[in-house]
């Protein structure tokens, strides 16, 4: 059996299904075990290898879920990114809708998000019904 079946991946979120040793792998299927939301939020990110003078390039959320996010990131090659941390800013707004005192000299700030439309829409009121708890 070692000769006739290719290598499976598994990743915390998904698992890429084992093919026959020889075939084609440019498409494969992927069934994540942790549902994606697609997503078009902008979002900055910068490698964690980076110089600390380095700025923090614009990217996009493609799809989010529990466990992770897709981004497309633009102007690099994949052999640039792969195999490295990253740290990503996302910009979220929203109206204040209640403040209280907190007990370490804080204030906890209750938001309710605005602006939302689409598909960040559907993922913030889908982990409304998600068994999942982040």
């Amino acid at each position: 059996m070692g000769d006739e079946l290719g290598t499976s991946f598994e990743r915390s979120d998904s698992v890429i299904e084992q093919v026959p040793a020889g075939a084609d792998t440019t498409q494969f299927h992927v069934q994540r075990a942790v549902p994606r939301q697609p997503v078009e939020w902008n979002a900055k990110y910068r490698f964690q290898d980076s110089p600390p003078e380095e700025r923090w390039r614009d990217c996009r959320i493609a799809d989010i879920s529990t466990a992770g996010v897709r981004l497309r990131l633009f102007g690099i090659k994949p052999e640039e990114a792969e195999g490295r941390g990253i740290d990503l800013l996302v910009q979220l707004s929203g109206g204040v809708r209640n403040t209280v005192p907190g007990m370490k000299k804080d204030v906890q700030v209750g938001v309710e998000f605005v602006e939302l439309s689409g598909e960040a829409a559907k993922f913030v009121d889908s982990l409304k019904r998600s068994d999942f708890r982040w």
